[in-house]
């Protein structure tokens, strides 16, 4: 290896080294921003609940929730969570319509249904299950 190429790796090092360093930098002051969103979530949350007159607690204040791991509970709040839990569970497209309809069983509903299904895609031998 000559001192030219050897020079020309040092410094293409130097410059992945210092992007790097740039890059730490900008993601410590992104989780500084969203601590401090965060921050600000959690008093406007405080202020509309002290707002309708209730007593603002916050989370694992509660003697219920002391015993409760808050990285469990972050995780079982989590959006990714909920989306498998819905995937997971069976949809009953009559008692989603029953709830937005009403109880009469009219053309209204039957189309509710119909569309409930398609968009979950159930055919007539999932009903049946």
């Amino acid at each position: 290896m000559t001192i030219s190429n050897l020079k020309k790796y040092v410094i293409a090092e130097a410059t992945k080294l210092y992007k790097i360093e740039l890059l730490k930098e900008e993601k410590s002051s992104i989780e500084n921003q969203l601590m401090e969103i965060d921050k600000k979530a959690m008093n406007a949350a405080k202020r509309d609940i002290e707002y309708d007159g209730h007593k603002f607690e916050p989370l694992g204040s509660n003697k219920f929730e002391k015993g409760i791991d808050k990285k469990e509970l972050k995780k079982a709040m989590s959006p990714e969570k909920n989306l498998d839990e819905k995937k997971d569970k069976a949809v009953n497209p009559w008692a989603i319509c029953h709830a937005s309809t009403g109880p009469e069983k009219d053309a209204k509903f039957e189309r509710c249904v119909m569309d409930v299904k398609k968009e979950q895609g159930i055919e007539e031998s999932e009903e049946s299950k």
